[in-house]
């Protein structure tokens, strides 16, 4: 089952959205070459998108109905004050909910670097439910 957790725009500078732990100052992932179309750091995950221009950003939990093409996977460590979505240097950013500890993100978008005018970022929890 999907359930929508933050739908709305982000006003991309230096083109990219970021989604990253909300506690940790280090969360958010080096940019090793700034060509990559996406990077994953241990605690949060940038995406390359067009420059100085509103991105469509979807974050979700469950895999039905995602449009696009899967642009990175990968998992980070959450804290317990949630995760942040957003872009850091225009201010833009809103904290979402979520349990702490290990989450699964696939990141699927409407083209590759420049093209990029959509991201959505699709979250799984990997709590322990062993007991």
């Amino acid at each position: 089952m999907q359930d929508t957790l933050y739908t709305g725009s982000v006003y991309a500078l230096y083109a990219q959205v970021a989604l990253f732990d909300a506690e940790g100052e280090d969360s958010y992932p080096e940019w090793k070459t700034g060509t990559e179309e996406a990077v994953l750091g241990p605690r949060g995950i940038a995406v390359a998108t067009a420059g100085d221009t509103e991105i469509e950003v979807v974050v979700s939990s469950g895999q039905e109905n995602v449009s696009g093409m899967l642009c990175i996977s990968g998992e980070i460590q959450v804290g317990h004050g949630g995760l942040v979505v957003g872009n850091v240097v225009a201010a833009n950013l809103v904290q979402i909910p979520w349990p702490s500890g290990k989450t699964s993100v696939d990141v699927y978008t409407n083209g590759i670097g420049q093209e990029v005018t959509r991201v959505t970022f699709v979250l799984e929890s990997k709590l322990d439910m062993s007991g």
